[in-house]
């Protein structure tokens, strides 16, 4: 488990908070020999912890204290209750990821307006669509380029102090197919050539 955080308190704007959790999940029945255990730690930085399996939510209710406890807080609950549901369940490799950041340019929420957002649907032609609120921000400049197939828009986060002096910056990157129901297209082109 790493806890990364940048100096100042939870939820305020200097910095980002980051919590990654890695764990194996070990059934009791087995043992993991030392040189796999070692390697799963070194690795993927996961801590391992044998679980008894056969106690159903019971055994997931103690796995997400025990992700609780580990991440002080930041990550629960990792497992659904019914995670333990095959019987023929050796091993589980879970993690996750806790981040919470404040915009660099932060939204106005008396801009945010009601749009219809398009689903991915089963047709192509006529993917689902809901209404949903949009946050809007006006006279910003973000990072965009545009491509054949889609655009990609960079929007980061505020940095702290202690990342300014490192030179860790957070963004997020979104990537919207120009195509209505295109983004399994766009997924397919991605993959196919990922640099």
């Amino acid at each position: 488990m790493q806890i990364a955080k940048s100096s100042g308190n939870h939820g305020s704007n200097d910095g980002p908070v980051i919590c990654n959790f890695n764990a194996v999940l070990a059934n009791k029945k087995c043992t993991l020999k030392e040189s796999h255990k070692e390697f799963l730690e070194n690795m993927y930085h996961a801590k391992v912890k044998y679980v008894d399996f056969s106690r159903g939510a019971a055994g997931v209710d103690e796995v997400n204290e025990w992700v609780i406890d580990e991440t002080k807080g930041l990550i629960k609950p990792l497992l659904l209750r019914n995670a333990f549901d095959n019987k023929y369940l050796t091993l589980i490799h879970a993690n996750g990821l806790y981040f919470k950041a404040t915009w660099e340019n932060e939204f106005e929420p008396s801009n945010t307006r009601t749009e219809k957002f398009h689903l991915l649907g089963e047709k192509v032609d006529y993917p689902p669509v809901v209404e949903v609120p949009f946050m809007m921000k006006y006279g910003s400049t973000y990072a965009h380029a545009s491509f054949d197939d889609y655009n990609v828009l960079r929007m980061p986060y505020k940095s702290g102090h202690g990342d300014r002096k490192s030179g860790r910056r957070f963004s997020m990157t979104i990537i919207l197919p120009n195509e209505k129901g295109g983004l399994p297209k766009l997924a397919d082109k991605m993959r196919q050539n990922p640099c």
